[in-house]
């Protein structure tokens, strides 16, 4: 299967393959019906802390990537990058509250990874290009200060399934279940931002995994 792929990405999952429990006697399901859907993804996994970040109505779901949290280098320009909230994540079962416990067995799941480099002064205002991550813009070029650079990623925040179906041969990533997803976004000048992604896109191979 292949999909339609702005410039700007780097990296995105690939379908491998999905089951639904009325296909094939109801394809039109699939427009509807999502109980029972699973899919054989193609992309990296990583494992996850999830934590309550404030107090009462105005506390947040820390995700953290291998157990830290997300953030590009600190720098006083861009006090809003806060380490506790820079990586967005919503949950699906919206009934939880700060007095809830937390998966403590969460992973991330990588769906869409977009980088580029964008010069927004100078006589090439409006040119971009995409990052061949994870080098960045020559910084010590005349124009440098000319551009910034932005980075996002987002996916699924999962868990183990507990059952397996008789068909599900879990792959070598094994098989999981959606509790949530994620975005993570910065964009700053090209001369200060250093955004390390957590999925070794550089040397490390996708996993075959089975999401429901």
């Amino acid at each position: 299967m292949t999909a339609f792929r702005s410039k700007e990405i780097v990296y995105h999952a690939s379908i491998l393959s999905f089951e639904h429990p009325k296909l094939p006697a109801e394809p039109e399901a699939l427009l509807y019906d999502f109980e029972g859907l699973r899919i054989k993804l193609s992309t990296y996994i990583i494992p996850a802390g999830l934590r309550w970040e404030g107090e009462g109505g105005g506390a947040v779901v820390q995700l953290m990537p291998n157990g830290e949290p997300m953030l590009p280098k600190k720098l006083s320009q861009f006090p809003l990058y806060d380490p506790k909230t820079a990586m967005q994540c919503n949950l699906d079962d919206l009934s939880l509250d700060v007095t809830d416990e937390l998966p403590q067995n969460a992973s991330m799941i990588l769906l869409v990874f977009m980088a580029y480099h964008e010069n927004r002064k100078g006589i090439k205002q409006g040119m971009y290009y995409t990052v061949n991550y994870p080098k960045p813009v020559p910084k010590d070029n005349d124009d440098a200060w000319d551009w910034w650079t932005r980075y996002q990623f987002s996916g699924l925040v999962v868990v183990p399934r507990e059952e397996n179906s008789a068909s599900d041969d879990g792959g070598a990533g094994g098989s999981w279940k959606r509790i949530g997803v994620y975005t993570f976004s910065v964009e700053a000048p090209s001369q200060h931002v250093d955004v390390v992604l957590p999925f070794d896109l550089e040397s490390g191979k996708p996993e075959e995994v089975w999401v429901k």
